[in-house]
């Protein structure tokens, strides 16, 4: 067991076989906590058997749906006051399976980053979706372009300057100095936010090619085989609301790149034209998308509008 790392893990009325086989993986590599955001009462007894059954996982139960970011900063609050000799946390989605090895090696990876005396916060590994059978790309800043890196699963680590969310591996001390996760963003580009804050403090994000992880990304996917998309990951228009509002949030902050902004513009145009007049719920992709550049705009964070903060699917 590795105890300088405590995985958490974001649940929301989960798929119960996938969260098993995650468990089941991580809790022979170290120690879980689970934070609940208020799932259904049926999924969140199975959640708390879940936790009485391996030592190694702890629940932490939140009473309602206060976003993905709020739950990994109360998970980092459980962490510091039950596992003192905690110096990473790993943030997953409730759908993500890590391999079997996936947390040594991106402590080994991170590790010997820094004994080279790199300024490191996090490190992440490989995305895989085995729905469009892709890897998932790395993005860095190359003088004006938000650059698209496809990995190399023989490549070392690779610097880039975003990371996902889900398998990340940050630094307690990173955290301490850059801040947790901004919780009014309620849930979409909160590690985008994160990230692009360390980077401005002066840390180093490190991708690592050869640690793969699967991990769903948007609700399904649509092979597209145009303009050099392989497969467009689908949304809800509520989840679209939140990228599209939390986006233009970031558009105002000034510890965000200006090539991010210029290349997120449009990619954001491309998500209206797409997803508000050719798919079948085109009319609320784009009722919910206006909603999401009027609060964006405006910086009005949290959770739905109108007191809608049921499923977000």
């Amino acid at each position: 067991m590795i105890d300088d790392v405590v995985v958490i893990t974001v649940t929301y009325n989960p798929l119960l076989c996938l969260l098993r086989k995650q468990i089941s993986r991580l809790s022979k590599q170290c120690n879980v906590v689970l934070v609940d955001n208020g799932s259904e009462p049926d999924t969140l007894k199975e959640l708390q058997v879940l936790s009485e059954s391996n030592a190694f996982v702890s629940l932490v139960e939140m009473t309602e749906n206060m976003g993905i970011a709020a739950a990994q900063n109360k998970g980092i609050q459980a962490v510091r006051e039950g596992f003192p000799e905690c110096l990473f946390i790993m943030t997953l989605d409730h759908d993500s399976v890590p391999s079997n090895s996936m947390v040594a090696e991106l402590r080994g990876y991170l590790l010997s980053l820094q004994a080279n005396n790199h300024n490191v916060a996090a490190v992440g590994p490989t995305l895989y979706d085995s729905r469009s059978r892709s890897y998932l790309n790395f993005h860095k800043i190359k003088k004006c372009l938000w650059s698209k890196v496809k990995p190399d699963l023989k490549s070392g680590p690779i610097l880039v300057d975003s990371l996902n969310s889900s398998g990340s591996l940050i630094s307690l001390d990173a955290i301490d100095s850059v801040g947790v996760f901004n919780a009014d963003m309620f849930i979409d580009h909160i590690e985008t936010d994160w990230c692009f804050r360390a980077v401005k403090k002066g840390y180093n994000l490190y991708a690592c090619p050869q640690v793969i992880m699967e991990h769903a990304m948007g609700d399904d996917v649509m092979k597209l085989k145009m303009l050099g998309i392989q497969a467009m990951p689908l949304r809800s228009p509520k989840r679209h609301y939140f990228i599209v509002r939390n986006s233009l949030f970031l558009h105002r902050q000034l510890y965000v790149p200006k090539v991010w902004k210029f290349w997120n513009i449009i990619k954001l145009i491309g998500t209206y034209v797409f997803f508000g007049f050719f798919t079948g719920d085109s009319k609320q992709q784009r009722t919910w998308i206006y909603k999401g550049i009027v609060d964006g705009w405006n910086c009005k964070l949290g959770g739905l509008p109108c007191k809608e903060n049921g499923s977000l699917k």
